[in-house]
């Protein structure tokens, strides 16, 4: 309830009997899937410190946007489309024409992104009407969110940032909903609070602090 406008219709009917299904315990559903999950590619321009990327081998890929329209029958019914994986959806050559798709439908957009390609992507927030978008920071300054995310630029994404919440204010947008994700860690920590006045000060509505996942030895210390 928190983002968009109410459900539609054929979104509330959906949700109602996909809630029944559950509690019923069904195995064959005949509701749609609430919420669909896309992983756009497992590709990234960064190489953070605690990814668990460098601990596998990945075939850099990009989604096959034929599946997408693929999923037309279905984009009535659902709410939510994520748009995330192991990379950077915003790096994906298709990026424009996914969103421009689904903005033909009722669904929430949401994706998570590193922040390095705010810039480029400013007016497609604002063009198809992205309703969520998670920036993962990690430090409250610029040493400590660039050791940890290399290659990474905070003083580039913070005014990007800037740029993106004062044209919200200019044309009075709600949209998109744009909230920091911090990876805690021994090198952070203590940075939170600062996260949240970061936050503050650029106009941002939420700051999630996620656990780090130790994916090796090594990153358990």
């Amino acid at each position: 309830d928190l983002f968009g406008s109410p459900l539609t219709s054929q979104q509330d009917s959906n949700a109602q009997l996909n809630k029944k299904e559950a509690l019923d315990g069904k195995i064959i559903l005949d509701s749609y899937p609430r919420r669909l999950v896309l992983e756009l590619t497992n590709a990234c321009n960064l190489n953070c410190i605690m990814c668990g990327r460098n601990e596998s081998s990945f075939t850099k890929n990009f989604f096959d946007i034929s599946y997408l329209y693929r999923l037309e029958p279905a984009l009535s019914y659902v709410e939510e489309v994520t748009l995330f994986g192991w990379g950077e959806p915003t790096i994906h050559p298709r990026f424009k024409d996914i969103l421009e798709f689904l903005n033909n439908f009722p669904v929430k957009k949401y994706f998570v992104t590193n922040g390095t390609t705010l810039h480029k992507i400013e007016d497609l927030l604002f063009n198809f009407k992205v309703d969520i978008m998670a920036v993962s920071l990690d430090g409250a300054c610029e040493a400590t969110n660039d050791k940890i995310r290399r290659g990474a630029s905070f003083n580039k994404i913070v005014s990007s940032l800037k740029k993106i919440t004062a044209r919200k204010r200019k044309n009075r947008l709600h949209y998109p909903y744009i909230n920091f994700v911090m990876t805690l860690m021994k090198s952070n920590l203590y940075e939170l609070p600062e996260m949240v006045d970061l936050a503050a000060a650029i106009g941002l509505e939420e700051v999630k602090a996620v656990y780090l996942t130790a994916f090796n030895r090594e990153l358990a210390d």
